[in-house]
């Protein structure tokens, strides 16, 4: 619906707008008015890391590097850790499925509010107390409390400047646990991971790795998406004219993977190399019996006719 479709625009437009305000708002904090993008492109996108002393260390480095870098560059970096690595990262994934915050400013709204409540309570005691005529016009209590209430306020103020700044490393922590989970019942990513295996490429790299790295992860369904893509845009490069030209004949295979349910049989007396069909030998072993009752059922003479020119049957 086109009313659906600009509402989704204008949120879309929404979010950006507030994700470049509060990036904006970051930088400042930090007291630097470029951007992360500006700086990657600065020095194409060179991140050193070192080798961290602990998994939980190591996950935290991942997912400031995550939040900075495109998900195929990260792929490619996870996937060509080992097995052992990849399950540190996702035994920690499991440990602490959301991100702990470990900043100076992680406590800064709750004792803002601790020092406002402080600060509230002495100006309402102050209100409700009773002058003297020798007080001085500010008490004591009243500068506190104020001071309190003022410092409580500020404190909010920068926690929720922090909050926001953290906003892309809450996102990235969770990307890392999908990147480094096995793709098992409960990964998201389990399905599309059926259909991309669908390219031969992309089947290749899956024995691959299973052969000689581990299970499946969530880094390899990218790395296999992209091989998918890879394959979908060499199609795109054809001429058009060869395409239409194959697309209008009526004999025109456009894909050339042979049909599973046609096998080889062999003529009676001889034997064919075994086939697979689909993984299992069942089937032709099927079809020879058969072939091979009906020629007990008919005399030689009655089939011959049938047996020789046919190669190929339907199962």
């Amino acid at each position: 619906m086109p009313e659906d479709e600009g509402w989704v625009r204008e949120a879309n437009q929404s979010t950006c707008s507030k994700e470049n305000a509060m990036s904006l708002l970051s930088h400042l904090y930090r007291g630097s008015l470029l951007s992360d993008e500006s700086l990657l492109q600065a020095r194409e996108r060179y991140l050193p890391m070192q080798p961290a002393a602990s998994p939980r260390a190591a996950f935290a480095q991942w997912t400031k590097r995550v939040a900075l870098q495109h998900e195929l560059v990260s792929a490619r970096e996870l996937a060509g850790l080992s097995e052992a690595e990849l399950a540190a990262l996702e035994s920690e994934f499991l440990r602490a499925p959301f991100r702990q915050r470990t900043d100076a400013l992680r406590l800064a709204i709750p004792s803002g509010a601790l020092l406002c409540a402080v600060g509230a309570l002495a100006l309402l005691l102050h209100v409700n107390s009773f002058a003297l005529p020798a007080d001085p016009p500010v008490s004591v209590i009243e500068a506190s409390g104020a001071a309190a209430l003022l410092g409580g306020l500020i404190l909010i103020c920068l926690g929720v400047l922090g909050a926001f700044s953290m906003i892309a490393l809450d996102a990235s922590h969770g990307r890392v646990g999908l990147y480094v989970g096995v793709l098992n019942e409960q990964h998201p990513w389990l399905y599309n991971t059926r259909l991309v295996i669908r390219d031969g490429a992309a089947e290749e790299y899956r024995q691959r790795v299973l052969r000689e790295r581990g299970p499946l992860r969530g880094v390899d369904y990218l790395m296999m998406r992209e091989i998918a893509h890879a394959h979908e845009t060499l199609e795109l490069t054809k001429t058009a004219r060869s395409v239409a030209q194959q697309v209008q004949r009526s004999d025109a295979k456009l894909d050339p993977v042979a049909e599973p349910r046609l096998i080889a049989i062999a003529p009676i007396g001889e034997e064919l190399p075994p086939h697979r069909l689909n993984g299992t030998t069942a089937q032709v072993t099927s079809v020879r019996a058969i072939a091979s009752a009906g020629s007990e059922a008919n005399p030689p003479e009655a089939n011959s006719r049938h047996v020789q020119p046919s190669k190929r049957i339907a199962s």
